[in-house]
């Protein structure tokens, strides 16, 4: 999905390193899976829809926490802020002898 975004590579890194804490899926399926084995009301679905519960809510045990913690070391590691400079009045700009400005290859606020 990131191939041709335009990321460098540390940044493809990065993103798919975030992508690992992915609770909501889990959470959404591990339900789901319980209320549709308690809709045909047979003992050995609720028994796999259980199972599935169960699973999801240890994946989001680990990955939750693993994810948050890769998230803060890696970023500051494998990101970097552009480049700028406060102008005379004030503004930030592009640091000298680089150009006119370039599209941000981040997601991070330029403020």
């Amino acid at each position: 999905m990131v191939m041709f975004a335009g990321f460098n590579f540390k940044e493809k890194l990065f993103v798919s390193l975030a992508w690992v804490p992915k609770a909501t899926v889990q959470a959404a399926i591990g339900s789901v899976a319980l209320d549709m084995a308690r809709t045909k009301q047979d003992p050995e679905l609720e028994r796999y829809g259980m199972d599935v519960l169960t699973v999801a809510f240890l994946a989001i045990l680990i990955t939750a926490p693993i994810g948050a913690l890769v998230i803060g070391l890696a970023g500051p590691r494998l990101l970097q802020r552009p480049k700028t400079e406060l102008r005379e009045n004030g503004e930030a700009g592009i640091s000298r002898g680089e150009g006119p400005a370039q599209p941000s290859n981040s997601n991070e606020s330029t403020i």
